[in-house]
């Protein structure tokens, strides 16, 4: 969430005031998220924004012109005050960069599924590159530059039939509008593209239109991804692929287009005849916002299809029919055909008349397709110089059906034809464009491993079909494969569509079961975070890459076959990858950032195997060959608990793929079919308890319940045996770790409790804050209270005690002063008045004889505490301390600060040695013997800067700790386990000993998370 705080200090000088307007940990009243952080001197005040993940404004909808299309375009528009708020936030010399943000990084990078650029630039080469001469007369067209230049005319359709050259025009339109907006010959204007695809699965849809063209505009513009973001952080990467996310895109898109901050902006969309998902979907909707945002002009081509003739009736658009523009076309060919030819001579060394002769078979062939021409000509290149040109080239078809097949027959014919039709067979079904390394796996097992140069050469004699663009195999034009799948497949599916989409999905199991293992790029951190790994060279994934990605949709696509040879049953070959190879497939779809993919697919296979359990034809053959339906499936409960497994933890590894191996499974019930197959891979760290008969216990965690509303606060007894916890809701609560069950439950009022501390080297527990300002001293063991301590005048909020002596303790109040107790005599010895504000935090000098008090005055004061003198009273910061210590030698004081700082004090002259900065408040300090480790309820600070004479340093932090956002349990620097939101910490706390640390994280939902890893072999940490 992007949100403006102001920090605003408050002092509390009226302590008459009630405690009900103050919050459980020693706010006034303010509202706060459950997971926020809580200050104890400062009030948050946060404002919320439009285009910030705000609170949705009202939503004007749009006037549509065609019945039925205002459900695409109700969305909120950006709002002015937005601006003037940014422009506060940063202030007037700051420059506010969208992409610093890492988290409108994540989110761009999610919406991109291919970037249009690169398929523009892919599509060019693929074709031998552009020849604007023969687009130039485009340009000149009177549509054309009535929809350039009216305000009024904002969609231009340009349709015409295969090999007219339409995406070479609209090629040439997007260079020509881009050099126009660089040279400044008109105001500064932004350009989003898209090409369809039928043949990817990519960019065949109404989808993955619409991601790609707010992906380049958010790219061009990155403060448009406001939009992106206000549900994206809610959702994830989901927001972009579930079942509802063609409606959630077109909102987003909608909103984009109508935000004031958008450039004047071009959108191309080519081939609209190849998205074969959703067409009408997105007709409606250019329909729409053609007819209501004059800011954007349309520009898209299609085939002449009557389905997109009628989306458009209502479209007041200007049309270009390329069969109606022949007289243009036919010179624009004319100069293509020169443009080939010339191309040609130079490599064969043509004479003039070859070069005319040549031209005039194909301009008089080519019926104006510039396919045509670039297919005949790619022939010629490889005719030998000896031999007869002409009488070649008399032999090639004129039209372009006919000339594919003359280009079939060539192929089977050849020596290498079983090769051909499979390869053939093989791109014609697959969903994306494969790379050779991927057309290997399904080739190669024919008749033993294939050479490589083989399987180029066999693409080369298929290049009328195929083409190569930097290794991956790719159709010259859609009109190539439509040919394939319609007019030959009685030639290149001889054994039938089925038979190749089976071999597909049978060969992928093949190649992932002899490719995929743990930790495959070699990341060896448990935490090495997904946007920082780079592809290994070679790659050991690929080959497996397209596998990894579809061969459920193989398997679908091929399920008779696959009920014949018993792939779905219990021990079958999906079986037994799942069994084996199950978290290596998610660790490479991780990789790959295709697990949304993996997710589809998994949910896939149990829809499939459910209708399994009902049809008839997937009767078990028994041992006597009778037929019985089984009343349970393996297969069926195994694919169930992959599913859940996918769900419940993909936000692990999809931000970190070893955390499939680290956090998925450590957080999975015991019962998990997964987890259990797959013990074997689970962190040798997390220390492995015996399971108790609580169904929350797992091996190396605990979880308990007992409070019902958020944890505040937690401490760890001495031993480590306990763990005190309180809650907003007025409890407390003791655990006895070693069983896992709640000791003791005290029930005091509601925001009565403050603090609790266990004596040292006792299971004595001291409880402050009560509704009667008393302190209440408790035995764990015997569940009695030994004494109740009173006498402050307001809520009690910190407590320590004197290291040189256990009976000695100090108390801090809301009534501004200090309280020292004698517990054996259950009196008051001194009370130290002195702060203009609440007292917070306190600590006791390791020798007993000076206590530091920290108040929401934002001052520090060091007190005398026999004789009730303030020694220092220490000035700086203005935001309150949450926490102090003494350094061993008591020479220094060690403060943190509500703003998430650590100031370190010279106590002999006040000064401020240090500052350094932690991302979070911290609670609880103490040091290490040495002095050199600063142990915190977050984990260990080191203080080698001690030696530094720098200031606002980042710590170096040792052995476990938590990070700042809650998301992770790190060593050192490394992250090492990410947790789940519903663990994400409201309080923590931790112990260490020399062979294990125990962490405790308290949730907003009540629940207690305690973690045992194995100690650092640092005796500190």
């Amino acid at each position: 969430m992007q949100q403006l705080r102001w920090l605003i200090g408050m002092s509390r000088n009226d302590s008459a005031k009630s405690k009900m307007q103050r919050s459980p940990i020693g706010h006034r009243a303010v509202s706060q998220s459950p997971t926020s952080p809580r200050h104890s001197d400062t009030c948050i005040l946060t404002l919320d924004l439009p285009g910030f993940d705000s609170p949705t404004p009202a939503t004007p909808t749009l006037t549509t012109p065609t019945a039925g299309a205002s459900r695409y375009v109700n969305s909120t528009v950006y709002f002015e005050e937005a601006d003037a708020a940014l422009d506060h936030n940063v202030g007037a010399n700051a420059i506010y960069d969208p992409m610093a943000d890492s988290h409108n990084r994540s989110c761009l990078k999610a919406l991109q599924t291919t970037d249009p650029r690169k398929d523009k630039e892919r599509i060019e080469k693929s074709n031998g590159g552009l020849f604007r001469d023969s687009c130039l007369w485009i340009l000149g067209n009177v549509e054309f530059k009535q929809w350039r230049s009216h305000s009024r005319s904002n969609l231009l359709w340009i349709k015409g039939d295969p090999g007219k050259g339409k995406t070479m025009l609209l090629s040439s339109i997007i260079d020509e509008l881009s050099s126009t907006a660089e040279s400044g010959h008109q105001e500064a204007c932004t350009l989003s593209y898209f090409f369809c695809q039928a043949s990817d699965l990519r960019t065949n849809n109404a989808g993955a239109v619409l991601r790609g063209l707010i992906y380049m505009l958010a790219d061009c513009q990155p403060v448009l991804l406001s939009h992106a973001r206000k549900r994206y952080d809610h959702v994830g990467d989901q927001l972009f692929t579930d079942s509802n996310s063609l409606e959630a895109l077109s909102k987003m898109f909608s909103a984009i287009v109508q935000d004031r901050r958008l450039n004047d902006t071009y959108v191309i969309i080519d081939a609209l005849d190849e998205c074969i998902r959703d067409r009408e979907f997105l007709i409606d909707l250019i329909t729409q916002l053609s007819a209501t945002n004059s800011k954007i002009k349309w520009l898209v081509s299609s085939r002449n299809l009557p389905s997109i003739e009628e989306g458009f009736t209502m479209a007041q658009k200007l049309e270009v029919s390329l069969e109606l523009n022949e007289k243009f076309i036919s010179t624009a060919l004319g100069i293509y055909v020169q443009h080939k030819v010339a191309e040609l001579a130079k490599v064969k060394g043509y004479t003039e008349d070859m070069q005319a002769a040549i031209h005039h078979y194909l301009y008089s062939n080519a019926s104006n397709s510039f396919l045509w021409v670039a297919l005949v000509c790619q022939d010629l290149a490889k005719i030998p110089m000896q031999s007869n040109i002409l009488l070649n080239l008399t032999e090639f078809p004129a039209r372009l059906d006919a000339l594919y097949t003359y280009m079939l027959d060539q192929i089977c014919g050849s020596d290498m034809s079983k090769l051909c039709l499979h390869m053939l067979a093989i791109t014609s079904v697959v969903y994306r464009p494969i790379t050779v390394d991927e057309l290997s796996c399904f080739v190669d097992m024919l008749d033993g491993a294939l050479d490589e140069k083989i399987l180029i050469h066999a693409i080369g004699l298929c290049s009328s079909f195929l083409t190569i663009y930097e290794r991956t195999i790719l159709f010259v034009h859609q009109s190539a494969k439509d040919f394939l799948v319609g007019n030959a497949t009685d030639t290149v599916f001889k054994s039938g569509m089925v038979q190749v989409h089976y071999t597909v999905f049978s060969q992928s199991l093949q190649v992932l079961s002899k490719t995929l293992r743990r930790d495959i790029y070699g990341l060896d951190a448990p935490g090495f975070p997904i946007d920082q790994i780079k592809r290994p060279d070679p790659d050991p994934l690929a080959a497996a890459r397209y596998a990894c990605v579809y061969w459920v949709k193989h398997l679908v696509d091929s399920i008779k076959l696959v009920r014949q040879h018993g792939d779905l049953h219990d021990g079958g070959t999906v079986d037994t990858f799942l069994r084996t190879k199950y978290l290596y497939w998610l660790e490479s779809l991780s990789l790959l950032n295709s697990l949304p993919e993996g997710a589809l697919s998994i949910s896939k296979l149990q829809h499939l195997l459910q209708e399994k359990a009902n049809a008839p034809y997937f009767l078990e053959i028994q041992s006597d060959n009778t037929h019985e339906k089984t009343d349970k499936s393996q297969l069926a409960d195994l694919v169930r608990y992959a599913h859940r497994f996918i769900k419940d933890h993909m936000a692990s590894f999809q931000s970190s793929p070893l955390q499939v191996y680290t956090s998925a499974l450590v957080f999975s019930p015991p019962d998990s079919l997964i987890k259990n197959l797959f013990t074997h891979e689970e962190p040798g760290w997390i220390v492995t308890k015996p399971n108790a008969d609580d169904e929350e216990w797992i091996p190396g965690i605990q979880t308990l319940k007992g409070h019902g509303e958020q944890i505040y606060s937690m401490v760890f007894s001495p031993d480590g045996v306990w763990l005190a916890s309180v809650s907003v809701d007025g409890t407390v609560q003791i655990w006895n770790l070693e069983t896992g069950y709640c000791q003791q439950t005290l029930r005091v009022h509601r925001d009565s409790v403050y603090s609790v501390a266990f004596l040292p080297n006792s299971s004595t527990l001291i409880i402050s804050g009560m509704e009667d300002n008393s302190i209440q001293v408790w035995d764990t063991v015997t569940n009695q209270m030994l004494q109740a301590l009173k006498g402050h005048g307001d809520t009690i909020r910190a407590i320590d005690f004197s290291s040189s002596n256990n009976d000695l303790l100090a108390s801090g109040s809301w009534d501004h002063t200090v309280r020292i107790w004698d517990l054996a005599t259950s009196s008051c010895l001194q009370t130290l008045q002195g702060h203009d504000g609440d007292v917070c935090t306190i600590a006791f000098s390791p020798d007993g004889v000076r206590l530091a008090s920290g108040s929401s005055d934002r001052t520090i004061k060091v007190w005398d505490p026999v004789n009730g003198f303030c020694l220092h009273t220490l000035y700086r910061h203005n935001v309150a301390s949450t926490a102090i210590a003494f350094t061993p030698d008591g020479t220094k004081l060690v403060s943190a600060l509500s703003n998430d700082g650590v100031v370190i004090w010279d106590l002999a002259t006040g000064q401020c040695l240090h500052t350094v900065f932690v991302g979070t408040p911290l609670r609880k300090l103490t040091f290490d013997v040495t002095g050199s480790f600063l142990h915190t309820d977050r984990g260990t600070i080191s203080l080698d800067f001690l030696s530094s004479q720098a200031t606002g340093l980042e710590p170096y932090m040792r052995g476990y700790w938590i990070s700042p956002d809650n998301q992770w349990i790190k060593q050192k620097s490394d992250n090492l386990l990410w947790l789940p939101p519903d663990y994400w910490s409201t309080s923590s706390a931790l112990s260490r000993a020399p062979l294990m640390s125990l962490i405790a994280l308290g949730s907003s939902s009540g629940r207690i998370l305690i973690l045992r890893l194995l100690g650092s072999s640092d005796p500190h940490c």
